[in-house]
């Protein structure tokens, strides 16, 4: 069997050791992995565990590629997937990499669905529908974002805090034109016909005072 003549840290990636077979390059290694795997100069490599080796490396570059990604905000598992298979990961090398992160309380889609709603209601809110929609394009099941928005979405308060700003820039028009373009506003943000009608009455009596007398029941 091919016997580990020399193990030589790479110039440019300290964390990384390149190993010599018989004298020869061979492969490139995690400086974890080689230290988990105890070789030494003189160990002797079957085929079937330098291959388990590589395997092993391409398992750490992998994890490195999401826990970076983790680093900027929460995913959800299909984001890092999708992230990794961009970058030529084998889905089996995904796999074990979200089960990994999984298992260290690192990917959780109901946490991540949670943040995303939370974050959209503080600082970009919008109706529970649309987050819907946002969260499953991620590929969130279903269960997970009715539970949370059940839990994190009030539609009529996030109704109102996404027109308050929007009727301030609508100052001046008339009313018609005011109910059509923040209703219109309020649809893109997911925001149902009722709850719109509503905003829309509320934001014009705040800043403009009473309702025209057609639209008063």
């Amino acid at each position: 069997m091919p016997r580990v003549s020399a193990l030589e840290t790479q110039q440019r990636h300290a964390e990384r050791v390149n190993v010599f077979l018989d004298g020869e390059f061979a492969f490139g290694l995690a400086v974890i992995t080689a230290q988990q795997a105890g070789l030494h100069i003189g160990s002797e490599l079957s085929q079937a565990e330098i291959e388990a080796l590589l395997a092993e490396d391409l398992f750490q570059k992998a994890l490195g590629r999401a826990l970076v990604l983790l680093g900027y905000r929460p995913r959800s598992e299909n984001e890092v997937r999708r992230r990794l298979a961009r970058v030529k990961f084998e889905p089996a090398v995904a796999d074990r990499v979200v089960l990994k992160l999984r298992a260290d309380g690192l990917l959780d889609d109901r946490e991540f669905a949670r943040y995303w709603a939370e974050n959209r209601t503080s600082f970009n809110p919008r109706g529970a529908r649309l987050i819907s929609q946002e969260l499953r394009l991620k590929g969130v099941e279903r269960e997970a974002i009715d539970e949370v928005l059940e839990e994190n979405v009030d539609d009529d308060s996030a109704a109102l805090a996404a027109g308050r700003k929007k009727a301030k820039q609508l100052a001046g028009l008339e009313y018609r034109d005011f109910r059509q373009k923040l209703g219109n506003f309020l649809a893109r943000r997911g925001f149902n016909y009722d709850t719109a009608k509503e905003v829309v009455a509320k934001l014009w009596q705040e800043n403009q005072g009473e309702l025209p007398d057609e639209e008063v029941q």
